[in-house]
């Protein structure tokens, strides 16, 4: 849905939904400061590598089935 929206708001903005099906098991992510779930994928992952590394930022109710709390995962 992030990758959608983000190209309805910026025409420089292409991702290659059609080659996306899932997150892989071995996906970099990390945990803001703010506790937040954070997905980052490499350059051409996803899209062209001019627009870099690409991050999305999961919600925290997405994930509440596997949270033992706000701040950890089970």
């Amino acid at each position: 849905a992030q990758m959608k929206e983000r190209m309805a708001h910026d025409d420089n903005q292409v991702y290659w939904i059609d080659e996306f099906n899932q997150i892989d098991a071995n996906q970099a992510f990390y945990i803001t400061d703010q506790g937040k779930l954070m997905i980052s994928f490499d350059k051409y992952t996803i899209g062209p590598g001019s627009m870099g590394i690409q991050e999305f930022e999961i919600p925290t109710d997405i994930l509440q089935d596997i949270l033992v709390s706000n701040t950890y995962v089970k």
